[in-house]
C-alpha cells in the first residue's frame, strides 16, 4: 500500500482561523522624490498601490493610504541629495497617528532640519515610508 504525504502545519496563523473575517496585517510602502518648492513625486515601482504623499504646507505632508482598522510601525527616512551637507539633512515626524487617522486614511508628517526647524527639503531629496495597516 502506497502511503501519501502527511501534512504536519499549514502556515496559517491560528487567528485567521479563529476570525473568518480577519486579514493579516499588510506592509505598505511609499518612496518619492521631493523636489524644490515642496513638490512630490511619487516613485510607481516602490509604492504600495492607492499610497500618495502630498505637500500640505512648508515642511508638512500628508500621507494618504487605504482606509483600515488601524496602523502601526510608521517609519520615514529622508535621504538628502548631498548627504554630507548639514543643511540638507532632516529628521521626518509622524504626528500622532490614531485608529481615527487609520479609518480616515491619512497621517501627517513633518521634516525638521538639524536647529528644528520644519522646512521642506533640498530639491531631489528622496523619502521613503513604511507602516503596517490592520485591514481587518
Amino acid at each position: 500500500m502506497a502511503s501519501s504525504a502527511l501534512i504536519l502545519a499549514q502556515a496559517n496563523p491560528s487567528l485567521l482561523n479563529a476570525f473568518p473575517g480577519w486579514k493579516a496585517p499588510v506592509h505598505i510602502k511609499a518612496q518619492a522624490t521631493m523636489t524644490g518648492g515642496g513638490a512630490v513625486t511619487m516613485t510607481a515601482a516602490q509604492t504600495t498601490p492607492g499610497v500618495v504623499i502630498a505637500r500640505a504646507i512648508a515642511g508638512t505632508y500628508t500621507l494618504s493610504f487605504p482606509p483600515c482598522r488601524h496602523i502601526g510601525g510608521l517609519h520615514g527616512h529622508l535621504s538628502p541629495a548631498s548627504p554630507t551637507t548639514p543643511a540638507d539633512v532632516r529628521d521626518v515626524r509622524f504626528l500622532p497617528a490614531s485608529d481615527a487617522a487609520a479609518a480616515a486614511g491619512t497621517v501627517a508628517f513633518s521634516l525638521t532640519n538639524t536647529t528644528n526647524v520644519i522646512t521642506d527639503p533640498t530639491a531631489a531629496a528622496t523619502i521613503d515610508v513604511d507602516f503596517w495597516a490592520d485591514l481587518g
